[in-house]
């Protein structure tokens, strides 16, 4: 997915104006307009805050908004963001 698309999350979450979200993943899908990869619903690192070597551009939505993900429940299919 190109950049734009969670380009989309990190408007979402920086409207919230460091409110905490706890969203559904098809809720975050609606929000970017596209389907969330298959690691998303099944490796929790896909979540991971930690940047690598060059940082994933789903994490940089959440991030650069000033985010973080405070925990993920793959089972319901939820994660929660909080101010970083």
């Amino acid at each position: 997915m190109s950049k734009p698309v969670y380009a989309r999350l990190r408007t979402y979450l920086a409207g919230l104006e460091g409110d905490p979200a706890t969203l559904t993943f098809e809720t975050i899908e609606e929000l970017i307009g596209a389907d969330l990869p298959d690691g998303a619903r099944s490796d929790e690192d896909w979540w991971s805050n930690a940047p690598g070597k060059i940082m994933s551009r789903h994490a940089e939505g959440w991030l650069d908004a000033g985010y973080a993900v405070a925990d993920v429940d793959l089972e319901r299919g939820v994660v929660r963001f909080e101010e970083d």
